[in-house]
C-alpha cells in the first residue's frame, strides 16, 4: 500500500472516529525539511542501473528536489480532510 494511501486512510478513519490525528513520527522529522521522489524517475533509474555493466554493485539514490516541511504540510493534509490536526 503507498504511503499516500495510507494516510489518506488514517486521515478518514480519524474523522470518523472523531479523533485528531497525531504526526505518526518524532518532533525532529516533523520539524525537518523531507524530499519526495517521482515513480516515474525511480522507475528509470532502476531500468537504467539493471540493464548497464558498469552500474553493477552500485548504490543509487532518486530525488527529483522536491521538498517539503512536514509541519506545514502536516496542517494542509488535515484541512484537505475538513480536520484540525495536533
Amino acid at each position: 500500500m503507498s504511503q499516500a494511501l495510507t494516510l489518506a486512510l488514517y486521515m478518514i478513519t480519524c474523522k470518523e472516529m472523531g479523533a485528531i490525528p497525531k504526526f505518526p513520527g518524532n518532533k525532529f522529522f516533523y520539524n525537518s525539511t523531507d524530499d519526495c521522489s517521482y515513480a516515474a524517475g525511480i522507475a528509470d533509474l532502476s531500468v537504467w542501473a539493471a540493464t548497464h555493466e558498469h552500474t553493477k554493485n552500485e548504490a543509487f539514490n532518486h530525488v527529483n528536489g522536491d521538498t517539503f516541511v512536514w509541519r506545514y504540510f502536516w496542517k494542509k493534509i488535515g484541512a484537505y480532510f475538513g480536520l484540525e490536526v495536533g
